[in-house]
């Protein structure tokens, strides 16, 4: 099972090998193409490029979203307590609820 599970990250190494990409375009190349700014300028400018498209409604909605799901507490530490102090099932009894359900 481990060899078979362990060819899947091949997979985009391989495609990534045989994909073609076209060229970029003169714009993009423009931005990178000043080797003379230093690497805190180039830095700045491409903080810059990705606050522009965070500020999008179609990413920083879903993004805020994620966020707050993230950040809430669930039940798992609540039940946890519930389980160990006022039930008191030991680990074996746990591991055992944690396999069956």
């Amino acid at each position: 099972m481990f060899l078979i599970s362990s060819f899947f990250p091949l997979f985009p190494l391989i495609s990534g090998l045989i994909v073609r990409e076209k060229k970029v375009n003169h714009e993009v190349q423009e931005l990178f193409a000043d080797k003379r700014e230093g690497l805190c300028t180039k830095a700045i400018k491409n903080l810059k490029i990705v606050w522009q498209y965070l500020k999008l409604p179609f990413i920083l909605k879903p993004l805020i979203f994620i966020l707050l799901v993230l950040v809430s507490p669930g039940v798992e530490n609540a039940m946890f307590y519930y389980y160990t102090n006022v039930l008191k099932f030991d680990s074996t009894q746990l591991g055992l609820m944690t396999v069956i359900g």
